[in-house]
Order: structure tokens, then sequence, then C-alpha cells
């Protein structure tokens, strides 16, 4: 009986040995730590150019300056299968050349954060939102008559969009999301807006919004190709289920290579294709080539 009894003992604690240590074995399998863990990331530069000529100068040129700021900052959390991203994007530049009136080179403010629960190390669902607009007007000028009409302001247009959907994470450099429920809207809230753009940007001119319901695809992709040069790319686009026409479809790509030249001084090139009916029949384009001054802090 004692043999039986020190059997049926070592077998119970067997037991419960194993009982222990599957718990753990689940911890071990869950995705990010138990605690949670922040992870901040910011940038900001600064450019300028400025050239000046004597009344005599024989060789010919404009006085001229432009100057233009960035601050990117991306902030992240995550514990076990729950994570927050947040960014902000801003840039800023503006140019002024004698005998004209002083205009934007850049004009960005891009606001996004997302909360996703993660099935899997590489897929996840998600709901979130993202607010994208200017800080200050955008006026054309007429050559021939000198006259400047505002086509655009702060909120005028702000295009903010809420999805829910799924995510594709296969690695840290690259990312898509597909909010297949979306609400899309756009503000235009300048009223002056309407007398120069007779479409008001899709809004009707006795509201300050319109409403789209539709999917969203957003994916990006930031990677140093070099040890000098990183390549960064942000694509967001939209249709609307109402209006499933190719020409209705919202695309916009911003690119951008920045090369370090020192510790703190480099060279950028950003570019933006943007196709919106509500704005115009054809792609816009815009980019910008600078040399300037940049401070990293934190960690991506």
């Amino acid at each position: 009986m004692k043999k039986y009894s020190l059997l049926l003992v070592l077998v119970l604690l067997a037991s419960i040995g194993i009982a222990q240590n599957k718990p753990i074995e689940v911890l071990k399998a869950k995705i990010g730590p138990d605690t949670g863990k922040w992870t901040t990331a910011m940038a900001f530069g600064v450019n300028f150019n400025q050239a000046s000529f004597s009344p005599n100068w024989n060789g010919g040129g404009v006085n001229s300056y432009s100057i233009g700021g960035t601050l990117n900052i991306n902030t992240g959390y995550e514990k076990r299968k729950f994570a927050y991203v947040g960014k902000l994007d801003a840039q800023h530049g503006i140019q002024k050349v004698k005998g004209q009136v002083q205009s934007k080179t850049i004009d960005v403010l891009l606001a996004d954060v997302k909360f996703a629960y993660l099935f899997s190390n590489k897929w996840s669902g998600y709901m979130g939102a993202n607010l994208l607009t200017q800080f200050t007007p955008g006026y054309e000028n007429d050559d021939d008559t000198l006259y400047v009409e505002r086509k655009s302001n702060f909120f005028a247009p702000a295009y903010l969009t809420i999805p829910l959907g799924v995510e594709y994470k296969p690695n840290k450099y690259f990312f898509a999301r597909f909010g297949v429920a979306s609400l899309r809207y756009t503000f235009v809230t300048d009223k002056e807006i309407r007398k120069t753009v007779p479409n008001n940007y899709g809004v009707d001119t006795n509201k300050v919004f319109s409403q789209q319901f539709g999917m969203q695809i957003v994916s990006g992709y930031n990677r140093d190709i070099t040890p000098t040069i990183n390549f960064k790319a942000n694509y967001f686009g939209f249709f609307d289920y109402e209006k499933i026409y190719l020409s209705n479809f919202v695309h916009r790509l911003d690119i951008m290579f920045t090369a370090k030249v020192t510790k703190y001084i480099n060279t950028t090139f950003s570019s933006i294709l943007y196709y919106d009916l509500t704005q115009d029949k054809d792609v816009q384009i815009s980019q910008v080539l600078n040399v300037g001054f940049l401070v990293k802090l934190g960690k991506d």
C-alpha cells in the first residue's frame, strides 16, 4: 500500500507540474509584452535657401528666398495582442521671388491613429482615424492680371476617414490596411472657397461637410536602402460603395528619399501624386528638393 500511495503522490505531483507549465507556454505564444511597451520617435528639420543680386549684376537673376520645416512624430504601444499606433506628419514651406506674391512650396498636415487586435504575427483587425488637411491658405495667381484667388485653406478641404478592417504586416518595413467599412468626411469650412472652386470639393455649398461610406486602403513602406539613404512611401486610397467607378477612386501617393550628408545635414527629395475627381480630372503632381538640418530623437 505504501508503494501504491507513493506512486499515486508522484503521479499527482507530475500532473500538477504539467498543469502549471501549460499557462506559461500559452503566455510565451502571446504577441507583444505582457506589461505593455511604448515606443516613440521624433524627427524635425529646417531648410533655407536665399539668393540676392546687386542692381548692376549683369549675369542675370532675381532676388528670392525659401524656407521650410518638417515634423514627424511616431508613437506605438503593445500589450499582448493589443496594439496602438499614432503618427503625425507636418510639412510646410514658403518661397518669395521678387516681383511675385509669396507662395507655398509644400503644406501637409496628416494625423493617423490605429487600434488593433492581433490575430497572428502578420494579420490583425483594426479601427482607426486619419485626418489630412493643410495649415495655411493656398492661392492661384493669374499671370496676366496678377489677380490672386484663394483655392484652399485650413480645413478647406480636410478629409477625415474612420476605417474598420484588417491589416497585413509581414515585417517592420511594410504594412497594408484594408478598411472595408470606412466613413469619409470632406470638410470645407472656408466660405470664400465656394467662389473659386465651383464644385466646392464635392461638398454642398449650403453645408460645411459631406459624408461617404466605402473602403479605404492604406499602405506604407519605410526602409534604409543604404546606410545613408532612406526611402519612405505612403499610399491612401478610397472608393465610395455608391460610386464604384475607376474615375471616382481617390488616390494619394507620397514618396520621400532622405540622404544623410552629415549627422545633422541631409538632402531630401519628396513627391506627391494625387488624384481626386472632386478637385481635378487629371493627376496632380508636386515635388520638392531640399538640403537642410535634421534631428532625430527616439527609435522607430
